[in-house]
């Protein structure tokens, strides 16, 4: 199914914003009172109840709170832009401001779509996360760390499952919990001590995904646009003449502050949009992109798809953290399972397209 192109184009009304104390001129995109979606195809439709129609009825009280230089939440904040945020947790989630029926329907629609493909807990996994735990609490050395992070790649390299994923995550950060807090100090540092070692050993097992951190900005976006879209990491696919953002990491080191006029997650969710659009500029059939929030050492991941017109749906999978911090162990058994999930899922993206003659769209594309 081809999708309409009119929620992420140029045209732009200027908004002005207040914020949790922070003010700040913000381009509302493709603004417009009234959005009719043609057809059923085009709407969301969850046991004969009009998904779409209660979603663009949020919109549009959050363009009237906008108009009156309202403060606004971040998920009414996301809405302007036409996406919605979908959450399990129904504290969280846009859906609660529906009726408790809507939202459960949602939820077992979504479920369906997503939810049932989450990959196990292994309890291997868990047993060496233990271990590394109990094993941080006698202050071991260094060397004793990293000789039973040896015996435990040793080990994991004898099976051909998931465990290999969670022993080479273990083999990396364990031996940085020793000065866990001396390394969450300076955001470069926080990140490549105890966030690359997770994304790397997921992603970076894809020859066909690569990887790129340090604020480079999404492609597809005219310069003076740029700016706004800057993820902290990428995961994108490249052909001769063209590349395609799929996955998007927003970083904050433990106690650290936002100073941006935004919060990460909104950022996120921005970013998440700006590469489905390019994906649907291109011609991708049903594009999925994904996005990992990290906010010290609490990591949730997201996929947002374009399934129905000016529908952009921001789906939380999981958040989990990436080290338990009371007694400084590792939980990195959750976290590598979920990112792989991420992994897979634009896995059988780009294998599908492939097919389709991805790379000869690709190569088509507008740079």
């Amino acid at each position: 199914m081809r999708m309409n192109n009119k929620y992420h184009s140029k045209a732009a009304n200027r908004v002005r914003w207040v914020c949790s104390k922070r003010q700040y001129e913000y381009v509302l995109k493709d603004y417009c009172k009234d959005c009719t979606l043609k057809g059923d195809e085009a709407k969301w439709i969850v046991n004969n109840n009009d998904v779409s129609a209660r979603l663009a009825e949020f919109r549009q009280t959050s363009v009237r709170l906008a108009s009156q230089k309202r403060s606004l939440s971040d998920i009414r904040m996301l809405s302007l832009d036409y996406i919605y945020f979908v959450s399990n947790d129904l504290t969280q989630s846009m859906t609660r401001y529906l009726i408790f029926e809507t939202h459960q329907d949602v939820m077992k629609d979504l479920q369906a779509t997503f939810f049932l493909h989450l990959p196990p807990i292994i309890a291997n996994g868990m047993q060496w996360c233990q271990q590394a735990e109990d094993l941080l609490a006698c202050s071991p050395s260094w060397r004793d760390l990293k000789m039973w992070c040896v015996d435990l790649l040793s080990k994991a390299c004898k099976s051909d499952n998931e465990v290999d994923l969670i022993a080479d995550i273990l083999y990396n950060i364990t031996p940085k919990l020793l000065k866990c807090a001396e390394d969450s100090k300076l955001e470069d540092t926080f990140a490549h001590s105890f966030v690359d070692p997770i994304i790397e050993a997921v992603f970076g097992s894809a020859d066909i995904f690569q990887r790129h951190w340090a604020n480079g900005a999404l492609l597809g976006q005219k310069r003076k646009c740029r700016i706004e879209y800057k993820p902290d990491w990428v995961v994108y696919i490249k052909s001769w003449t063209s590349r395609l953002d799929l996955a998007v990491l927003e970083l904050k080191r433990p106690s650290g502050s936002n100073n941006g006029p935004v919060s990460d997650f909104v950022k996120l969710g921005r970013q998440m949009k700006t590469m489905l659009g390019k994906l649907v500029d291109i011609g991708v059939e049903s594009p999925v992109v994904c996005g990992i929030l990290v906010e010290g050492f609490k990591c949730s991941t997201y996929i947002m798809d374009l399934k129905y017109e000016a529908t952009y749906r921001m789906i939380r999978l999981a958040s989990f953290n990436l080290v338990l911090l009371e007694k400084k162990g590792p939980k990195g058994t959750t976290a590598g399972l979920y990112l792989r999930f991420l992994s897979e899922t634009l896995g059988i993206m780009v294998k599908h397209d492939q097919t389709e003659g991805f790379y000869q769209v690709m190569d088509n594309a507008p740079v």
